[in-house]
């Protein structure tokens, strides 16, 4: 009876059969590989959204902190810059009001062929042998004025360059580069 079944199956289905059952492992294992690949490939897609969001945190962070910063430094500025502002202002208020009380008198060297003077009488005059004259106190007042609104525009800026110093430009770091001079 063996010889019976070797007789009636032909070879060619055994390896049919064999051809089958490597076919089913390769798709096996290429459904199995696939699954696998795609399972590494979401957990390497997970951890790298995981470092984003880390890193992204971290700049926000970072951010944040430099913006605290650079409003304590705003603020300290503005406080030393008032008050050197406040101090010139009552300074040039003072003087404005010594010289309209006569307190103060502005007095320059002046020569005119008119005037005759001996060189004793002329060094009583100035006390540096040069005759003098005095400004009427409103010309002394609104030079003065002059003076302190120039006074005045020269702190603002200092002020401004202060401030682009100090604030700007750290916190803008090594990505500013000066202009180039053509």
């Amino acid at each position: 009876m063996p010889n019976l079944l070797k007789k009636a199956v032909p070879i060619w289905v055994y390896w049919l059969a064999l051809l089958g059952l490597a076919a089913a492992l390769v798709a096996f294992g290429w459904v199995k590989g696939s699954t696998s690949v795609r399972a590494e490939w979401d957990l390497a897609e997970a951890k790298r959204g995981a470092a984003e969001s880390r890193a992204l945190a971290e700049a926000q962070s970072t951010a944040r902190k430099v913006e605290r910063e650079a409003a304590a430094k705003v603020a300290a500025l503005d406080k030393q810059h008032f008050k050197e502002l406040q101090h010139a202002k009552n300074e040039n208020s003072a003087l404005r009001r010594q010289l309209a009380n006569g307190a103060v008198r502005v007095r320059f060297p002046a020569y005119s062929p008119g005037l005759r003077l001996s060189g004793d009488s002329l060094s009583a005059v100035l006390g540096d042998g040069a005759a003098g004259c005095d400004l009427d106190p409103a010309i002394a007042d609104a030079l003065v004025g002059i003076a302190g609104d120039g006074d005045t525009a020269i702190r603002k800026l200092t002020m401004l360059q202060d401030y682009v110093k100090g604030v700007v430009l750290p916190v803008r770091g090594s990505s500013v580069s000066p202009p180039m001079e053509e």
